[in-house]
């Protein structure tokens, strides 16, 4: 245990970090040309190639932005870890009316931003945020604080499980009009499993799960973009030049870096075809520019930090504290896999970044926040073990465990 949770989790997110802002840098050069090329069209009314050297600017002045994400993020997580976790349990109620504040703002003219027919960030002054990041985290302090507080009650539908869905309920109510489906998947499957660990009856799980599917189906069929997307799912190459372009190209990415990439920064795709490549599809960057090596890698690191989060969740003695953590590694780990699921053709394309690596500043400071107080959990784990494990001094009598 002296190499314990606490260190390793923290090693960890610094690699993926580390890693992020090297994937960035590289898949945002064709975001920076295109940008340049836009901005020569509006000046001489032809898409004239630009400079090499702008590039490299443009490119610089993106990856600029994500290292000052970064360095708020880690602030943030470091304030945070040195927070007692049981805090939050106090500020829950405040942490969950701030953030449905900010997702009503979203649809406040002036203070909501439109990107690409989505409206899903509000800005103040120089400021941009997704205040649905926000929303997923205190979404599960809130539940990881009224689960844990009517645990007695979860075998009763009405009084125990009724409640915690009409919260997530609200929620959900202000994401899906956005429109944000898939954050709201990804809200779906951490409540889902914060309910299993809670221990919320099996008949009650399967109602939850089917209500989830058939809310699914519905927000699917009334929305004929997305029915779209669901049949070139199905069948990529019926619309090659529009709903199947891109997922099409992700292919392409993944399969053209073979065993160890094309080399970093080498890929063509980020230039040519595909856009959003540094955010909802970063890990066909990183399947094409390091090869089946390179995105086995980064999916065995996400493995190793949900499973190092789940030693923290199991291993604390406070309830409250294991749906915290429990929650967070949640999260984290189910926004990567679905992502990665995406970029693989596995799933329709729902625009969920890589957690600590695609690019984004919201997105990375909230999840270095939620990594924090998971830090916080961690160390209250060490130290109980400390407690337990060390032989007791001469004249003090040995700690009792039941």
């Amino acid at each position: 245990m002296r190499f314990g949770l606490t260190r390793m989790i923290f090693y960890l997110t610094l690699m993926l970090l580390a890693i992020g802002l090297t994937l960035v840098y590289s898949s945002s050069a064709g975001e920076a040309l295109r940008e340049l090329r836009s901005s020569h069209f509006k000046q001489i009314g032809t898409f004239a190639s630009a400079p090499e050297t702008p590039i490299a600017i443009q490119t610089l002045k993106i990856l600029f932005k994500q290292v000052l994400a970064t360095i708020i993020g880690i602030i943030a997580m470091l304030i945070c870890y040195r927070i007692d976790y049981d805090k939050y349990k106090k500020w829950a109620f405040w942490l969950l009316l701030l953030s449905l504040v900010m997702l009503v703002f979203v649809f406040v003219p002036g203070i909501g931003v439109l990107i690409n027919g989505a409206r899903r960030w509000i800005r103040l002054g120089p400021i941009q945020f997704q205040p649905s990041e926000f929303a997923k985290l205190a979404l599960i302090i809130v539940l990881a604080k009224k689960l844990s507080e009517r645990a007695h009650a979860l075998k009763s539908f009405v009084k125990g499980l009724l409640p915690h869905l009409a919260i997530v309920g609200v929620v959900l109510g202000l994401i899906a009009p956005e429109p944000d489906l898939g954050t709201c998947l990804v809200i779906g499957f951490i409540t889902f499993v914060m309910f299993v660990v809670a221990g919320v009856p099996v008949k009650h799980l399967g109602f939850f799960m089917t209500a989830g599917v058939i809310l699914a189906i519905i927000a699917v069929v009334v929305e004929p973009y997305r029915v779209r997307r669901v049949l070139v799912f199905l069948d990529p190459e019926s619309d090659p030049l529009r709903s199947g372009y891109q997922l099409l190209q992700s292919l392409i990415s993944v399969g053209s870096g073979g065993l160890f990439g094309v080399g970093l920064g080498q890929g063509p795709q980020k230039y040519l075809y595909m856009s959003e490549m540094r955010t909802d599809f970063i890990f066909s960057a990183i399947c094409e520019e390091l090869g089946l090596v390179g995105g086995t890698v980064i999916v065995l690191l996400y493995v190793l930090f949900v499973w190092l989060g789940y030693c923290v969740a199991t291993r604390v003695s406070d309830l409250y504290a294991c749906l915290l953590a429990t929650g967070i590694t949640t999260m984290i780990g189910g926004q990567a896999l679905f992502h990665i699921v995406v970029v693989l053709g596995m799933a329709p394309t729902k625009g969920l970044t890589l957690p600590l690596i695609s690019w984004g500043g919201s997105s990375l400071v909230v999840n270095l926040i939620a990594i924090g107080i998971l830090l916080s959990v961690a160390r209250v784990v060490e130290t109980e073990f400390m407690a337990y494990s060390m032989p007791p001094r001469r004249g003090r009598p040995a700690p009792v465990t039941a």
